[in-house]
Formats: C-alpha cells, structure tokens, sequence
C-alpha cells in the first residue's frame, strides 16, 4: 500500500515529499515504487536522480544513492531518471507514460534515461520470456546510458551518472 509520499530506504528518514509537488504523476506511486530521489553534485552542478525500481538491480540502484541528500527543483541543472529491473509487457506502457511525465516536469532542465543492468538493457536472463519486454528501447523508448551488470556496483552506477555531465559539457 502507497501513500503518494516519497520515503527513503534506509534506517535513516527523509522528510516526505507528496509526488504531485514534483510535478509527476500518480502513476509512480501506483505502478513503480518510486522511493529514491537524490542529489549528486558533479562538476558544481546538481544532478536530480530519481530511481524507478522495477526488480533486482533496484537494490544496488538505492544502495548507490544512499547518503545523497534529497534536491530541490530550485538548485538542479539536470534530472536523470534510473530505470532498473525487468520490464514485463503489462508494465511497458505504464513505463513509456512515465518516461514521458518525467521528460514534461521542469521542461527547462536537460532529462536523462539510464537503463541500470541487464534487465533494463536488454531482458537479462529473461530476454527470451513472452512475458518480457528485452530492454528499455524494445519499449519504444530512447535511452541516454546503459549501465550493464547483473547487478552493476553502485560505484559503477554513480559513475555513469556522473558520467552523463562531463558527457554534456563536451
């Protein structure tokens, strides 16, 4: 059961932040248990991450924004939204109308698409599942950095979010 409030997975707490004041949908709270929203500083720059956990790598996703502190959309230059875990065929659409919510809020801001590990990528061990989207862009969607790993580290996540900005600045 969700509350449409945000909270933090660890046995530390966030202060709780309603979804609608961020701008995006309902639909996060009902299909995706959208629960991590972080703060990285790259290059001065604040990169708002915001983590859609589907499945497994979700763990790894969390466990790398933990210690990130929560953003307010006054202080951030960029958004990137972690998309980590299986895609089955009933989630995919309801995962293209996220990506397209999160793509609307702060049209100002530039928007990433990570897909975080096998599943997201390509169908992991999954691929061949009738039940199974392979990949982020077999859901018809475009995808700004791939993070393979079954699971990748969360040193490894946090360095291609990073990644991302010195990417942008070139």
């Amino acid at each position: 059961m969700t509350t449409g409030l945000l909270t933090r997975i660890s046995s530390h707490s966030w202060p709780q932040i309603p979804l609608r004041e961020l701008g995006i949908t309902t639909l996060i709270d009902v299909i995706i248990d959208t629960k991590a929203i972080a703060l990285i500083e790259s290059d001065g720059k604040a990169i708002g991450v915001i983590d859609a956990s589907l499945a497994c790598c979700a763990l790894e996703s969390r466990s790398a924004l933990l210690g990130q502190r929560l953003w307010t959309t006054e202080e951030l230059s960029e958004l990137v939204l972690l998309v980590s875990g299986t895609i089955s065929l009933k989630l995919s659409q309801s995962l293209v109308e996220l990506v397209a919510s999160f793509r609307d809020f702060k049209p100002e801001l530039v928007h990433h698409v990570v897909a975080v590990g096998a599943c997201a990528t390509s169908g992991g061990p999954y691929w061949d599942s009738p039940a199974i989207v392979p990949g982020l862009e077999k859901a018809g969607l475009t995808c700004d950095l791939y993070i393979p790993g079954c699971p990748p580290r969360p040193a490894e996540i946090l360095a291609g979010i990073t990644d991302l900005r010195r990417r942008q600045a070139v």
